[in-house]
């Protein structure tokens, strides 16, 4: 198990997503929740964001799509 915590610039930049697009994913309850540390601006786990994408794998591409539009 991993204890490496990823920003949203990370974020960004592993998907190739926009600021918009990641917020919408993230309002949407597609995206996993952050772990936020106090007095710390959010963090998302490697193994979530790990688990998450083996989970969604196949369907990744056009829920991206989605949300964009």
């Amino acid at each position: 198990m991993s204890n490496s915590y990823l920003s949203i610039s990370n974020i960004l930049n592993r998907y190739g997503l926009s600021r918009t697009t990641f917020f919408k994913l993230r309002k949407s309850g597609y995206f996993p929740n952050p772990v936020t540390p106090k007095n710390f601006n959010p963090r998302w786990s490697l193994d979530d964001l790990l688990s998450w994408e083996a989970q969604n794998n196949n369907s990744q591409d056009s829920t991206f799509s989605e949300a964009e539009a």
